[in-house]
């Protein structure tokens, strides 16, 4: 809501959120693995954000460090271990 509200019409086709499964039980929250270890896995979630092109993403870009938008993510987010990466082709499979 905060970044759809600053960003306006500058807010991306898609901003898609996804979260591991973690086991609650556990005193440490251990990842639900397939394959690997659950210590392969020290994020939370990954989102996806689908922008029109490259230029309406460096529109948007300056949104993401307002001080507005900083003061909320430290309350839930440790900005130290943020990364990010552009992707590529998307191919996708159907049944």
């Amino acid at each position: 809501p905060l970044l759809r509200r600053l960003g306006g019409s500058r807010f991306p086709r898609s901003h898609i959120r996804h979260y591991l499964k973690r086991d609650s039980q556990v005193p440490d929250f251990p990842a639900a693995v397939l394959v690997g270890e659950p210590s392969d896995f020290t994020y939370d979630g990954f989102a996806i954000i689908n922008f029109e092109s490259e230029a309406a993403f460096q529109e948007f870009a300056p949104v993401m460090s307002t001080p507005e938008v900083s003061e909320d993510e430290d309350r839930f987010t440790d900005r130290s271990k943020m990364r990010a990466v552009v992707l590529g082709g998307v191919r996708k499979t159907t049944q």
